[in-house]
């Protein structure tokens, strides 16, 4: 699907979501790998953020800057987890807004398409 190019482009480098075209085969698995690697550091690197928080914190401006950069990334980590978990509704609906009654009907409807999603881009 080409809408959002970039947005899906981003998520499949990054190891949250997987190419559709990509069904039940090696390459799949490697994907797999490759996203609990990503995810295994990520988890990591939030809880050496919070032991940084729990045990190197001397006063209350180290404080508030730790626990700042502790919450945002527990939000990134949640987010991604929640990507995870919904993947293949995801995939389900990206699948849907190609099918019958999202498709553009004539040339006015394709022409508000192609004028949205170079807004978008």
């Amino acid at each position: 699907m080409h809408l959002l190019r970039w947005s899906f482009t981003l998520l499949t480098f990054i190891g949250l979501l997987s190419p559709s075209e990509w069904k039940f085969s090696w390459k799949r698995v490697l994907y797999s790998v490759y996203t609990i690697v990503v995810l295994l550091l990520l988890f990591s690197f939030e809880i050496f953020l919070f032991l940084d928080l729990v045990i190197n914190v001397d006063n209350q401006d180290d404080f508030s800057e730790n626990l700042y950069v502790t919450l945002v990334f527990f939000s990134s980590c949640c987010k991604s987890l929640m990507l995870l978990i919904y993947r293949g509704d995801i995939e389900l609906l990206l699948d849907a807004l190609l099918e019958e009654p999202f498709v553009p009907v004539n040339t006015e409807e394709d022409k508000i398409r192609v004028k949205f999603e170079e807004q978008i881009e």
